[in-house]
């Protein structure tokens, strides 16, 4: 009978604790934002951090997802606004275009939001055996100003190659669309020991939010960027 009346026991401690433990989540995410996100995704990258300059972190939550083709992704992003009682309060979630596989948020500590982005093309010719490769790594920065999410700069850094090793060629593009002032560094033969470096003046931009752009895609290219 002790033994019984033991048992029973633990049974209701095991269902308060668990009951206590979904409270918390679901007080911690208050406007469940993640239902609005796509489930069964690749990858998800998080990050926690000032970013409406309240003094309090807040949360960031992007999921990748491939799309049916080897060209369509699509970005699902979710932002939190963190309170002084800990709970998670969705701001908004955003479906953002993307020619990216991998896609990764952080947020610096002057509270911008950054995002750092890959795309890759492989190109073979018809006897299988040559091509060239292709790579685009790019890094958005986002202030978080009238409501809305705008790219204040970033970089972009390109490489070229034919294989089999018969050619390179490499540059980075660093730009700031506040100062309107860029940074490029040329690699001949992609010599990273031995940069070309110089800083060129770029045309004025219309601040652009978060969704008028597509992630993977140079904002500038290699050359329209100059006045």
């Amino acid at each position: 009978m002790k033994k019984s009346i033991l048992t029973i026991a633990m049974i209701i401690a095991t269902a308060l604790t668990m009951s206590a433990q979904s409270s918390v989540s679901v007080k911690k995410f208050q406007n469940e934002g993640k239902d609005n996100l796509y489930r069964g995704t690749e990858k998800t990258s998080t990050a926690e951090g000032d970013l409406n300059k309240d003094g309090i972190n807040d949360l960031v939550i992007l999921e990748n997802v491939s799309g049916d083709f080897s060209d369509k992704t699509t970005a699902y992003f979710a932002i939190y606004w963190g309170s002084a009682d800990g709970v998670y309060k969705l701001y908004k979630t955003f479906q953002l275009d993307s020619l990216a596989r991998n896609v990764n948020v952080s947020i610096t500590t002057k509270g911008v939001l950054r995002m750092a982005a890959e795309t890759t093309y492989d190109y073979v010719d018809d006897d299988g055996e040559s091509g060239f490769y292709e790579e685009y790594n790019l890094v958005y920065m986002l202030r978080y100003q009238d409501s809305e999410f705008c790219l204040i700069g970033g970089s972009v850094h390109y490489h070229w190659e034919r294989v089999p090793d018969l050619g390179c060629m490499s540059h980075h593009i660093s730009y700031n669309t506040l100062t309107n002032k860029a940074v490029r560094s040329n690699y001949p033969n992609c010599d990273y020991d031995h940069p070309e470096k110089e800083t060129v003046d770029i045309k004025k931009l219309p601040l652009m939010k978060i969704t008028e752009f597509k992630i993977g895609q140079p904002i500038f290219d290699r050359f329209d960027f100059l006045k």
